[in-house]
């Protein structure tokens, strides 16, 4: 079924901002496309689950704004002590429920569709669920 995502990046010293996603990140990799299929069949939800989980004040300001996601932020800032504590296991299906509403925020005011790169392995995104639209938003405005 779904497999732990590890991604380390190589170990040259020109190889930029090192990633430390290994055995941290508890992201969830897409192996092929019946996943992605159900991923987005489950979306509505799976966003549904992640609206119930937060606390009520928080709850009525996530209407799919871009000014939601200042909300969500100080939420997620506020909830979780560090990186380590929001990306350990027992919160990942919040997490995922906070990437899945921020993604259709963009989706809805950006526009794009959900894809899933599964033809690069050496893609840090590899197998993750991304906007097209913001994919292709950074790929044009590397330096």
């Amino acid at each position: 079924m779904l497999q732990e995502y590890k991604y380390s990046a190589p170990k040259k010293k020109d190889a930029g901002i090192p990633y430390k996603l290994e055995k941290k990140l508890n992201l969830q990799a897409i192996e092929n496309e019946d996943l992605f299929e159900f991923w987005l069949m489950n979306m509505d939800e799976a966003l549904d689950n992640f609206l119930k989980a937060l606390p009520d004040n928080i709850r009525q300001c996530m209407n799919y704004s871009p000014n939601s996601l200042q909300v969500l932020e100080e939420w997620r800032l506020s909830k979780y002590s560090d990186t380590d504590v929001m990306l350990s296991m027992s919160e990942s299906k919040l997490v995922d429920g906070a990437a899945r509403y921020i993604g259709e925020v963009f989706r809805k005011t950006l526009g794009g569709k959900w894809f899933v790169d599964l033809k690069d392995e050496k893609n840090a995104f590899y197998g993750l669920p991304q906007n097209e639209l913001l994919q292709s938003m950074s790929i044009t405005h590397k330096g």
